[in-house]
């Protein structure tokens, strides 16, 4: 490397990074309500292998933050989105292995938090991918994501409800496992709005 080249490397696109990341894990996101719909011949895998992919991009993001001295988003704004849209597809592969690990059967409730969270999910994709060019929109996306999300909760706690009135105490402990999941990824998909919202009022 020469020396103006270490003086003035190039510039990093950091918004084409976190989109590219985003749209691998919206794939995941989707093969994950898929799973919840009883497709569950191959999405299993595909969730996993999306997983990784997902985790190598964010690799490449992080490593090139470390060697940016200036980025067009803060350091930790640009982290912690990427960090929370890893969370997504870390949560969606823990949420099928304890399934499997279970024996346990989708259901109505968990068929409808699958679509929640693909829905919201889908939202914060596009906020990502009209952040830099047009944060109007974005704000718009991640507002509608919130909403969609705040139905989210409260499926999950009519589900709740619903399962405390079973009979079968071993199944109701561990299909409570399972929605803690679904809510915890519908909690990062706000709070990923909220980093990105953010992101739009530091840079207006």
């Amino acid at each position: 490397m020469s020396f103006w080249s270490w003086l003035f490397p190039k510039e990093k696109d950091f918004y084409k990074m976190l989109e590219s990341q985003s749209k691998v894990t919206l794939k995941g996101i989707e093969a994950f309500s898929d799973y919840m719909h009883r497709e569950r011949s191959s999405t299993e895998q595909i969730i996993s292998d999306i997983e990784h992919e997902a985790d190598e991009i964010r690799r490449l993001l992080i490593d090139d933050i470390n060697k940016t001295f200036i980025t067009p988003i803060e350091r930790q704004d640009l982290f912690g989105l990427s960090r929370v849209v890893d969370d997504f597809i870390d949560l969606a592969k823990s949420a099928v292995e304890e399934f499997n690990i279970y024996s346990l059967e989708p259901n109505e409730h968990l068929e409808n938090m699958g679509l929640i969270i693909r829905d919201g999910v889908k939202q914060i994709d596009i906020a990502i991918s009209l952040l830099k060019e047009h944060p109007s929109i974005s704000i718009e996306r991640c507002i509608s994501a919130k909403d969609i999300v705040d139905d989210g909760s409260i499926l999950y706690y009519t589900a709740l409800k619903e399962l405390a009135e079973s009979e079968d105490i071993k199944y109701m402990f561990k299909m409570r496992e399972i929605y803690k999941h679904m809510l915890e990824i519908n909690r990062k998909i706000s709070e990923a709005a909220n980093i990105i919202l953010d992101i739009i009022v530091k840079s207006a």
